[in-house]
């Protein structure tokens, strides 16, 4: 009986002793554990085992003493073996869960260094480095082959094709720049004649540039002869009044605009040594005469220019 009865205590001191043990074994990832300010609730690490520079994932449960807020640390602690890479909170009812991100780079175990959240301070947060020695990798392995860095094969072609398409890219863009600048240069060139035109005549619908009629036929006439030298032919700058007429039937038969340019000539020349009188109406009409024909002139001429421009093209290409 009494044999019965010590092994029945036997066996109930034997469960007490594996119940302890096994809360003993839940115990650090469901704990409470006091600080100062608030008390440890849970810990997980995310990866549980993890080597020199992993980056690790360490999360918190703690729950503040009544009166104490938690927020994000505004600066993040230093350590010579720990990297903190950011600490984040979130607030969960009465409790917080802390998310830290840290590289470690010692093997062993090693303390958290202190972290400010708000009105408490993180201390005593302890973690444990993996050893790849402790772990069995004591022989030394096979060698590897040559290794690149990411990105070095990206680099090397374009190294060549700098080397290689470098020069010939420089001599297309020189040469495509030079057409471009004697293209830009040609065209102002050729535009220059109409733009003096078309300013003089601006000036004069003004009334600027003259004084009375005559000021006026003389600004009129030198100005038509510039334009038509430069644009139709050289000896309208020095032709007479007599020669005008004959001249643009020879270099202009087919715009008959052109024709009225001879008789705001004439009609200059009587105003200017003849001292015919002319008013306002009769110079606006002249004025007006002489517009319409440069215009006519200035399209046909962009138009043959144009013309020759496709040739030279078609030419190119053959």
């Amino acid at each position: 009986m009494r044999a019965r009865l010590r092994a029945s205590v036997a066996a109930r001191a034997a469960l007490a002793v594996i119940v302890a043990a096994a809360a003993l074994l839940v115990l650090p990832s469901h704990h409470l554990f006091a600080q100062e300010g608030y008390t440890l609730v849970r810990t997980l690490v995310i990866p549980p085992t993890f080597y020199v520079g992993d980056r690790v994932e360490l999360r918190l449960r703690i729950q503040p003493d009544k009166g104490r807020s938690v927020a994000t640390p505004r600066q993040l602690p230093r350590d010579a073996y720990l990297r903190i890479d950011s600490v984040t909170v979130k607030r969960l009812d009465t409790e917080a869960e802390v998310r830290i991100f840290f590289a470690s780079y010692a093997p062993g175990e090693r303390e958290l260094p202190p972290i400010r959240l708000g009105d408490i301070t993180l201390t005593g947060i302890k973690v444990r480095t993996a050893s790849l020695i402790s772990s069995g990798h004591v022989t030394l392995s096979q060698p590897k082959g040559q290794l690149f860095l990411p990105g070095s094969g990206l680099l090397l072609a374009l190294l060549v094709a700098l080397l290689f398409g470098g020069p010939p890219l420089v001599v297309v863009s020189i040469r495509s720049a030079r057409r471009m600048v004697a293209h830009l240069m040609d065209r102002r060139e050729f535009e220059r004649p109409w733009v003096r035109l078309r300013a003089a005549l601006s000036r004069l619908d003004r009334g600027e540039g003259f004084d009375d009629a005559r000021g006026f036929y003389i600004v009129v006439s030198d100005e038509l002869r510039l334009y038509l030298s430069v644009r139709v032919a050289p000896d309208y700058l020095t032709a007479t009044g007599r020669e005008f007429a004959p001249l643009t039937e020879r270099s202009l038969p087919d715009l008959p605009q052109a024709r009225s340019t001879v008789e705001v000539m004439r009609f200059a020349d009587q105003v200017k040594f003849a001292g015919l009188a002319a008013g306002p109406e009769a110079i606006a009409r002249d004025a007006g005469r002489v517009r319409e024909a440069a215009e006519a002139i200035e399209a046909r001429a962009r138009s043959e220019r144009e013309a020759r421009r496709r040739r030279g093209g078609a030419h190119a290409q053959l």
